[in-house]
């Protein structure tokens, strides 16, 4: 199961849902639609929809 005892996600589940599903153009793109727009310089990423 992907939630702790107290309904929260597990960080395993958080980190799994930060990658991306695949790549156009560079860009990574994540389920839904959600695409990648910029890194942070902390090795982050600031991403929309």
């Amino acid at each position: 199961m992907h939630l702790e005892d107290n309904g929260v996600f597990t960080p395993q589940l958080v980190q799994t849902m930060r990658q991306p599903h695949g790549y156009l153009m560079g860009a990574g793109i994540w389920g839904l639609g959600a695409i990648l727009y910029a890194p942070t310089g902390n090795g982050d990423v600031v991403f929309g929809r």
